[in-house]
């Protein structure tokens, strides 16, 4: 239910799914559809308690939003790089400062607009609401971005970002101590190249520094396989070798950030917002722990070095990012490689954005943009090594790939909760359509972690007879199993899926995955031929109409012609692709489009 404003005053708010701050002997209202959890269901329908209408329910609100806070995030990491250089007494350019700061920044400021609205909504709706709020004897500060990024998909964190706003408004509820963990979730774990290297490190350290120093290029998290990892350092000589440098995250107390202190001024009530707040919301790396940081930067450095190379380690691997930040000062060229599966496809897409803006060089999957030459067309990383699968009648089972990106918080424009709770409705929907054979084939894929979408659950209550397809299994090797592919999202998955010719059907709401102009006819390629659906219940009929026969159906060539012309573009893979790769590296270091810039003073 949505508020009435007839309804009387003197509601109590409630801002998270953490019961224990609820008071249900009141007239309730809930803030968003995140403190209603699935799971949860029976207890929460009782109380009969609405819902705050969202400030997004809109595209048109929607999309000033996002231009908005990119707005903001560009004036808040303008005088956050001010505000460090005095503290840490450097003189460090903006990019450095976007390297580091960035992944975290591009989450933080649509986190606190977003909560902030959602509190200005519930005041305007009722002006004499209470809750209960967060002491602030139980306050975290995040240790890192992959710190922010779990702690803002949980709820005391988010508890805690809601307390601090109605204080900054002057409001002054009864409060309760709270202990606020981050989710036991763990970093992404390494490749297996690095992962193994780094674990006989102190046998060979002085041989692996050798190579290390003879390398102008150095890669962190290419996404190569590792057989096609081994093959570009061989075909390289070496010169293309892994950054193997780790460093110890754990961050010593400090009275350092009481001398942090912004001096931009702000011009709306937002930005005063975030101008109290986030001194004390920016993770300790950027300030208690920068020194050691920095330090293990210089450290790292080596003479020979051209080039940095990184597919997903821009985002949460604080160390590499130091490298990386300090490397460009020195003139050393930064080269991204895409690693999703929505990149080139997606109308607002946050993540490319800054990827492409940090880099002097940056690697496509396959698509270009007359637009950005430093955009460049490569044989995918991710995708590179597969043998093909194709159509095989003689194998069993339609494996439904699903996605759990989206927390119950929006932690980045245009991705709102209540577009994901839309997603899962259609989840809902396929299996209705689905004919009783279909279903008795279906086995689906869950992620581990759903944050708090309590998925699983909703799968059980939708289908009793649900087979889930262990997230232990690597991806490929279920999709080698499988008879035909099922996808509902734009993530990897379904390139994977594309690129080994594996049987396909895929289907998604597209008022949510918004395409780019020169996408649309790629995709629309793939509607043409019976690939891609526009609704469940179409995807659910193609699947009972062309199981049974699936290999004929698959192999013909129109079909065939469209899957070739949309991985040409977007799924790009060659036959030898570390001999491709070897080559664009070395030409690239010894190339004038990759020039040297000024070496930029690190210290005052």
């Amino acid at each position: 239910m949505v508020y009435n404003e007839d309804k009387p005053k003197s509601f109590f708010l409630m801002t998270t799914a953490l019961e224990e701050f609820w008071d249900t002997s009141k007239p309730s209202i809930f803030l968003g559809e995140w403190c209603r959890r699935y799971g949860r269901k029976l207890f929460w329908e009782k109380l009969d308690a609405e819902v705050i209408k969202s400030p997004w329910a809109d595209d048109l609100t929607l999309e000033l939003a996002t231009g908005y806070v990119n707005d903001k995030y560009e004036w808040l990491l303008a005088a956050l790089s001010g505000a460090l250089n005095r503290l840490h007494k450097t003189c460090h350019n903006e990019r450095y400062w976007r390297i580091l700061l960035g992944p975290w920044l591009l989450m933080y400021v649509p986190v606190m607009y977003d909560r902030s609205m959602y509190i200005k909504a519930a005041l305007a709706a009722h002006p004499d609401l209470s809750t209960i709020v967060l002491s602030e004897d139980s306050y975290v500060i995040p240790q890192d971005t992959f710190d922010f990024f779990h702690l803002a998909s949980n709820d005391h964190y988010n508890l805690q970002i809601y307390s601090r706003i109605f204080k900054s408004l002057g409001k002054d509820f009864p409060s309760q101590k709270e202990r606020i963990i981050t989710p036991d979730i763990l970093l992404p774990r390494p490749s297996l190249l690095i992962g193994l290297m780094m674990s006989i490190k102190p046998v060979l350290n002085s041989f692996t520094k050798i190579f290390r120093n003879r390398a102008s290029v150095l890669f962190r998290e290419s996404y190569f396989p590792l057989s096609v990892e081994m093959q570009i350092i061989l075909k390289s000589k070496s010169r293309i070798f892994p950054f193997l440098a780790k460093k110890n995250n754990k961050i010593v107390d400090s009275s350092l950030r009481l001398d942090l202190s912004l001096t931009a001024e702000a011009s709306d009530t937002f930005e005063e917002l975030l101008y109290k707040q986030v001194i004390m919301d920016i993770p300790r790396c950027y300030v208690e722990g920068y020194k050691q940081f920095s330090d293990f930067a210089f450290n790292s450095n080596s003479n020979i070095t051209k080039a940095v190379l990184s597919s997903i380690s821009w985002y949460y691997d604080e160390s590499f990012k130091f490298f990386a930040a300090s490397s460009s000062e020195k003139g050393i060229a930064l080269l991204g490689i895409q690693h999703g599966g929505n990149y080139g496809s997606i109308f607002t897409h946050p993540g490319e954005k800054h990827e492409i803006s940090i880099t002097d060089r940056y690697y496509s999957w396959g698509w270009d943009d007359a637009n950005n030459k430093k955009i460049v067309p490569m044989p995918s990383s991710k995708l590179s090594g597969r043998s093909e699968i194709k159509a095989d009648k003689r194998k069993e089972g339609i494996l439904f790939v699903s996605t759990s990106t989206c927390s119950r918080y929006m932690t980045q424009f245009p991705y709102t909760p209540e577009a994901f709770l839309e997603y899962l409705s259609w989840q809902k929907r396929f299996i209705i359509a689905c004919n009783e054979k279909t279903l008795n084939d279906l086995y689906v894929r869950l992620r581990w972690d759903d944050s708090g979408w309590d998925i699983r659950q909703r799968w059980k209550d939708y289908l009793p007879s649900l087979r889930e397809d262990s997230f232990d299994i690597p991806l490929m090797s279920s999709i080698d199993q499988c008879r035909l592919f099922v996808s509902d999202n734009l993530q990897t998955t379904f390139l994977e899926a594309l690129s080994v010719n594996k049987p396909s059907i895929l289907f998604w709401d597209d008022s949510i995955n918004k395409l780019r102009p020169e996408a649309i006819p790629y995709y629309d390629k793939l509607r043409s031929v019976g690939i891609l659906y526009d609704c469940p219940e179409s995807a659910a009929e193609a699947i009972s109409l062309i199981y049974d026969n699936l290999e004929v159906w698959w192999n013909e060539p129109v079909r065939q012609e469209a899957r070739l012309i949309f991985c040409q573009r977007f799924a790009l893979i060659a036959p030898n692709c570390s001999a491709a790769w070897v080559q664009e590296l070395e030409t690239v270091v010894s190339d004038s489009v990759i020039s040297k810039r000024n070496c930029i003073p690190t210290n005052v």
